[in-house]
């Protein structure tokens, strides 16, 4: 059975789970105290089995996309981990997990980070996405989803990005437009495709380092101030297949 939500449909609310960042210096910006604009995302998919999602995520004012932050084309990098935890009566939990690396992000000069870096570019290491989803009787009651990002930009500064309590989220078929949202790309960067994911996220938290020390992120280098590869770790997908 594939657990599928509508485009222009229902909608499932989803309830935010804490997560703690390392302790990194550096400045931190956030949608919570009202610093940041909150964000949409999209999340598309091919028709053929295998690991080749995109993830797109951009600050949303409530009528333009992107006007603050931004970043795209972030590649699912191996399979969906889901670990299902279910009795025979349908109660438990569900635990998607999934890698995405690659991509680009901007921070434009509209942001609060306008006076220190100003317009920042660079390119994603690794995404994280876990979702989780809480049955009763063969039914979602309630869903956490938390996700997190690393890049690095000029001068080899760190950039965190954390996003969390996902207020809805969707799924769009048969090419319905979805305005307001980014678009639905294929692994080419392209905008070729109609099959995918959207969300509303409410809380969103940016944090901009100097290189001093690279904190261990599985495989984040932990020496000099160039990054090395980073190694996946775990990411959550927002599809679930369940067979």
């Amino acid at each position: 059975m594939r657990f599928k939500l509508a485009c222009a449909g229902v909608v499932v609310a989803l309830m935010y789970t804490s997560m703690s960042w390392a302790q990194l210096s550096g400045s931190v910006y956030s949608s919570i105290d009202g610093s940041l604009m909150t964000a949409r995302l999209t999340q598309s998919e091919s028709e053929f089995e295998g690991p080749d999602q995109v993830f797109n995520i951009a600050s949303w004012n409530g009528r333009t996309l992107g006007t603050e932050w931004a970043f795209s084309c972030n590649l699912q990098t191996s399979p969906s981990d889901v670990v299902v935890g279910l009795d025979h009566y349908g109660n438990g939990v569900v635990i998607t997990s999934n890698v995405f690396q690659g991509g680009d992000f901007h921070l434009y000069r509209a942001g609060p980070w306008a006076g220190t870096v100003g317009d920042l570019s660079g390119k994603i290491l690794t995404n994280q996405i876990v979702l989780t989803e809480y049955y009763e009787a063969g039914k979602v009651v309630r869903t956490e989803m938390v996700s997190e990002a690393l890049g690095v930009a000029k001068l080899d500064r760190r950039v965190e990005f954390k996003f969390s309590r996902c207020m809805a989220w969707g799924e769009c078929e048969e090419g319905q437009a979805m305005a307001g949202y980014p678009d639905l790309l294929d692994p080419n960067c392209s905008a070729s495709r109609v099959k995918g994911y959207w969300a509303d996220m409410a809380d969103v938290t940016i944090k901009i380092s100097k290189p001093i020390h690279w904190l261990p992120l599985t495989g984040a280098p932990t020496s000099g101030d160039t990054p090395a590869t980073v190694a996946p770790t775990t990411w959550g997908s927002m599809k679930i297949r369940y067979r």
